[in-house]
């Protein structure tokens, strides 16, 4: 009898381990992304929930934008897109897959909007970016970027701001 217990017990476990939901990296919004614009934004815990920095931009022919020249502040003009946090404050929602209470900023415009974020279908986040309620907003769709990312340095984009 306790043999068959074991058994059963032994099956139960077994099965259950076929039927576990996807695993959390699955579920998870760390990593990177990429953008349309070819941008690609590593999302991870910080102290402030899921944040995203930029981590490359392509170069100039690809991407003649590098530097965040639309900010609203003019002292901010100059600063490299690259190591840029462009969204951060993200905490689950409840739902898996889900997050909210977050902000993004938006360097084609230069202004900072509340937002949320989940995780969409085939490998994507969409980080909806609104005003006053996601109703009155626009959804950026980011793709998971699964190959290695040349990464971009904050330093060497300074550099070349400078030479010109």
């Amino acid at each position: 009898m306790l043999s068959r217990i074991s058994f059963f017990s032994s099956l139960a476990l077994a099965s259950m381990s076929v039927l576990a939901p996807p695993s959390i990296a699955a579920e998870s919004a760390e990593g990177l992304w990429i953008n349309r614009n070819g941008w690609v934004v590593e999302t991870a815990s910080c102290a402030e929930g899921i944040c995203g920095e930029v981590v490359a931009v392509g170069g100039r022919s690809e991407n003649p934008m590098r530097f965040d020249t639309n900010n609203t502040d003019p002292a901010l003009r100059g600063r490299p897109l690259c190591g840029l946090q462009i969204f951060a404050g993200f905490e689950p929602s409840g739902a898996p897959g889900e997050w909210e209470g977050g902000w993004v900023y938006n360097p084609q415009n230069g202004k900072t909007y509340d937002a949320e974020m989940k995780l969409g279908e085939g490998d994507t986040l969409e980080v909806r970016g609104y005003v006053a309620t996601p109703m009155f907003g626009r959804t950026t769709v980011l793709t998971r970027q699964a190959e290695p990312v040349e990464r971009c340095s904050p330093e060497d984009a300074q550099q070349e701001a400078n030479a010109q």
